[in-house]
């Protein structure tokens, strides 16, 4: 997995698409493929991981994904959009 993260990391970096917008597709694609054909081991574990409450995987994720976009933005961008 950290493998596919610093491949999609290079893409995002070459066409300027979100690393995360990446990321989502990814796992879409991958969540399909599980269903769709016998995955073993990889398919089970999408499959367990898929009954997991939504809130909870909000809440456990958002705030990384918060960090990740401030921690990456300009702050002197930031300075003159608030004037």
């Amino acid at each position: 997995m950290m493998m596919v993260g610093q491949f999609c990391k290079q893409i995002a970096a070459k066409t300027g698409v979100p690393y995360t917008s990446i990321i989502t597709v990814i796992g879409v694609v991958v969540g399909i493929c599980s269903i769709k054909f016998q995955m073993g081991i990889i398919g089970k574990a999408i499959i367990a991981y898929s009954d997991f409450d939504p809130h909870l995987l909000l809440l456990i994720f958002l705030p990384a994904l918060i960090f990740e976009s401030a921690f990456n933005s300009d702050w002197h961008i930031f300075k003159v959009e608030l004037g």
